[in-house]
């Protein structure tokens, strides 16, 4: 998904910076240092993408289309569990869910999006 859209690296890929996640998250998640940070919004200013630490119309129309072509290529094991499915995977799923939160490891400011179940 994102060669096409001449996204060589991950690193040019800085969900940080379209103000959905949080950096100290995303630098231990992706074992990431400052350099690498630095290094990776660097390419994303040379792209046109950002400008200082915000992300240009052109940088937020790219995060759109790897955000929706993300959407497009995971939706098909959903389909295929059914409505009924997804609800009995997130019920079997909770605990789990639970237990990460409660250990911390599931921060606000992560770029998953995954909401509270409650």
């Amino acid at each position: 998904m994102l060669i096409p859209r001449r996204v060589k690296h991950r690193k040019q890929h800085h969900p940080s910076r379209s103000g959905r996640a949080d950096r100290g998250w995303l630098l231990r998640a992706r074992g990431w240092d400052d350099e690498a940070w630095d290094t990776a919004a660097d390419r994303l200013a040379d792209r046109g993408w950002l400008d200082g630490d915000r992300l240009t119309t052109a940088g937020r129309a790219a995060v759109a289309g790897i955000e929706a072509d993300t959407d497009r290529l995971a939706a098909r094991p959903w389909r295929e569990l059914g409505e009924a499915g997804c609800r009995r995977l997130a019920e079997l799923l909770h605990p789990l869910r639970r237990a990460v939160v409660a250990a911390g490891d599931w921060p606000e400011g992560n770029p998953i999006g995954a909401p509270d179940p409650g």
